[in-house]
């Protein structure tokens, strides 16, 4: 259950509260069968997030329950029996059926290879049972494929299920919400002459915003703009240029040297061989 439907369902309890504790002084200012639907629809919405947590809970455990599953089938059976099957029916025309790689095991078609593992193990057993398989390792085998498919066709219902619980959530909230939306103008109405209950009743009735961080902006469509540097001229108070922006970092790009700078002594690896032929021939005439 969301946070804005627990909120929901908070509120609803909140009034059925205060509706009780205050019967003498609201009378029948709420009719019964409006209050009948207020009740129902908290029940609802309590029933169906319990529901939806303890499957969810059960989806989880039936996960972790088939991972083990699957490892204890490579373990016990298919890893053994591929062993059997490279040493003693390599020239078997099933012997790729009779090895499932390790890839294999992570796929979603791993029921089907160890359905074709038990099938060609069917037509060898007396070899695998020569090479220590034991006696009846096709009835182990097929009991834990039958398991493993029991556990998968179990997590599918309660995958349905739980979508199930998921829409009478939505729909037991928004309930909850129509009714006390017809409930407030009751009140209001009743309540003109008495400020303490109408705001006791406009408090209850509230139901808490869920918190969110909102956007610096508040604009759902807003990028992120660059920001620009300025120049070192700029800094200087000389020009009002600004440099160039990067798109990655908003940085300010060095210019790379082009092929007229090489030629024409102007680019940086000329100028410092300028500078280092400088040093040597004062250092010569030393």
């Amino acid at each position: 259950m969301q946070l804005a439907q627990h909120n929901v369902l908070d509120t609803g309890r909140r009034v059925q509260a205060l509706l009780d504790s205050q019967s003498t002084v609201l009378g029948t200012t709420v009719p019964i069968p409006l209050r009948a639907q207020l009740d129902a629809a908290v029940t609802q919405l309590a029933t169906s997030g319990q529901d939806q947590e303890s499957l969810a809970s059960a989806v989880r455990g039936a996960i972790v329950n088939q991972i083990a599953m699957r490892k204890e089938l490579k373990v016990d059976f298919l890893s053994p029996m591929a062993r059997i099957a490279r040493h003693a029916l390599r020239a078997a025309p099933d012997f790729q059926a009779l090895v499932v790689p390790a890839f294999g095991l992570r796929k979603g078609d791993f029921m089907n290879k160890v359905n074709a593992v038990a099938d060609a193990a069917g037509k060898h057993e007396k070899d695998f049972v020569d090479h220590g398989m034991p006696a009846d390792f096709l009835a182990q085998l097929q009991a834990a494929v039958a398991a493993l498919n029991g556990s998968i066709d179990t997590r599918g219902k309660q995958l349905g299920l739980l979508k199930q619980a998921g829409t009478a959530i939505k729909a037991a909230a928004k309930a909850v919400r129509d009714v006390l939306h017809v409930m407030d103008g009751i009140m209001k109405r009743a309540l003109r002459k008495n400020q303490p209950m109408l705001a006791n009743w406009t408090a209850t009735k509230r139901i808490q915003a869920t918190v969110v961080t909102p956007l610096p902006g508040g604009d759902l469509n807003a990028t992120p703009k660059c920001t620009r540097r300025p120049t070192r001229k700029a800094r200087a108070g000389r020009t009002s240029r600004t440099a160039s922006c990067s798109r990655r970092t908003g940085s300010r790009r060095r210019p790379s040297p082009t092929l007229g700078s090489w030629r024409s002594g102007t680019g940086p690896s000329s100028r410092f061989t300028a500078r280092t032929a400088a040093w040597s021939d004062r250092r010569r005439t030393a």
